[in-house]
Order: structure tokens, then C-alpha cells, then sequence
């Protein structure tokens, strides 16, 4: 119901003690989602989520005021869905990208966040090596790995966003000083790539919601400090189509 905030909805106790075991040691990772006229493919992120089985995350979500159903969708999703991930979700006017993103951290529980546009989706199985980077690197702040570039109709458009669509530099994505060279003159960083601390933000501050390149500002300064580590993994699937943030 558009204007709702639903409670958080805790897995019941048979799900929570399946997980009990395999949640011990596990950071908590909470999938923050800004969602805005993506009915068409809202559906699929969520459940490319629900299927990550890296075993203690959250899914939080804000629908930005929409025109179209994605309300009704993320409604009826959560419904189906309520006992494979916790989630909170909540409907209201739009504010635009930047400020949903900020409170999206805001309201995060995790450890660390993976961001993911409700366009986009991430790839079930990867999550367990970013949080693995991040780890065994803890003066690290990002892990991120690279997607498939996918049309409107999810059809391949190129097998790696980062080196074929965005021509970027391999051999220069494992030393610092070279990455952020690639990160100030090749931005590259697309869709549900990376993993952040959540304690980045305290540090280097929100996203600027001035800006409509939020995260090529928010990776410049992060690379600045060099807190950034490749993982060189198909992480995800990053979607372009006309009514994009990045296309238009």
C-alpha cells in the first residue's frame, strides 16, 4: 500500500534455526534497493536476491514513487516471499535516486551493503567471495567485481561490463595507484558490482544528492583513499535500456 511502512518481516523460528548454524561467523549483508518504474523487471531482482545463498543477508527496500506498478509488484512479492529473507520495505513520494540511496544506507542493518538497482540483478553464488575480499582486506572498503552487460529483454549484450563495454584496463585493476587511474579517466563501475563497508560512509560521507552521477563521485572518493579491491568474478547482470539512469 503506497504511503505503508510494512514491519519488518522476521523469518519464523523453523527457517531461523535452519540458518543458525551457518549464520555463525557470517557478516550481515544487507541488499539495499532503490526501486522507480521497473515493474517490468523488479520481479527478477528480488528473486535473484532471495537465491543469493550466502546465509545471513536483509533486503531493504524503497519504492520511490512511482507511476507505474512497481508498488503492486513489490507488494505481492514480499507476500510470496516472506519466509526465504527478511525485509523492510516501505512506499513514498519520490525524492530521486540520490536521496532513496541515503536513506536506504540510513536504514540498513548490515555490516556491509550491496547495492542494486531494481533493473539490474545480482548473480546467486558471488556474494560469499566479495565478502570474503573485504575479510582478508580490512583496509579495504569495496570489493566489486564485473557483470554482464544485458538488453531490455535480457538478451547479452557484452559477456563483461568493465572490459568490453567500458574498454577498461585489465592488468591495471590489481595495483592501487593504476585503478584509480582507470576510475577517474575510464569509469567503469556499473550496476550491483560491488560490496561496501558500511562503515565507508561514516568516513567519507553519504552520497551527494546534488549530483546525478552519485557513485562515480562516491568511487572517486573511496579510490582517493584507495579502499577499493577487484574481484575478477561475473558478479552480477547490469541492464541497459532507454529509460535507464545511465542511458538518459
Amino acid at each position: 500500500r503506497r504511503g505503508a511502512r510494512l514491519p519488518f518481516l522476521a523469518e519464523p523460528d523453523v527457517f531461523r534455526f535452519s540458518l543458525h548454524l551457518n549464520m555463525q561467523g557470517h557478516p550481515l549483508v544487507s541488499f539495499i534497493v532503490p526501486a522507480y518504474n521497473h515493474d517490468r523487471y523488479i520481479g527478477l531482482c528480488l528473486d535473484r536476491i532471495a537465491d543469493e545463498p550466502y546465509p545471513r543477508k536483509e533486503l531493504v527496500l524503497i519504492e520511490d514513487g512511482s507511476t507505474d506498478s512497481t508498488c503492486n509488484v513489490i507488494d505481492h512479492w514480499i507476500a510470496r516471499n516472506r519466509n526465504s529473507i527478511p525485509v523492510r520495505f516501505r512506499s513514498r513520494p519520490n525524492r530521486g535516486l540520490t536521496a532513496t540511496l541515503n536513506e536506504l544506507v540510513a536504514d540498513a542493518q548490515g555490516t556491509y551493503l550491496r547495492l542494486c538497482a531494481s533493473d539490474d540483478y545480482v548473480v546467486p553464488g558471488t556474494l560469499g567471495k566479495l565478502v570474503e575480499a573485504l575479510e582478508k582486506h580490512p583496509d579495504k572498503s569495496v570489493a566489486f567485481g564485473d557483470a554482464t552487460v544485458i538488453g531490455p529483454e535480457g538478451q547479452v549484450v557484452a559477456e563483461s561490463a568493465i572490459f568490453q563495454h567500458f574498454r577498461g584496463r585489465k592488468s591495471r585493476y590489481f595495483d592501487d595507484n593504476k585503478l584509480a587511474k582507470e576510475i577517474v579517466h575510464r569509469w567503469s563501475l556499473p550496476g550491483p558490482v560491488a560490496l561496501i563497508r558500511r562503515s565507508l560512509y561514516d568516513e567519507i560521507g553519504p552520497y551527494d544528492e546534488a549530483m546525478k552521477v552519485e557513485d562515480w563521485d562516491f568511487y572517486l572518493r573511496a579510490v582517493a583513499r584507495q579502499r577499493l579491491i577487484f574481484v575478477d568474478q561475473i558478479v552480477a547482470a547490469y541492464r541497459i535500456h532507454p529509460s535507464n539512469s545511465f542511458s538518459t
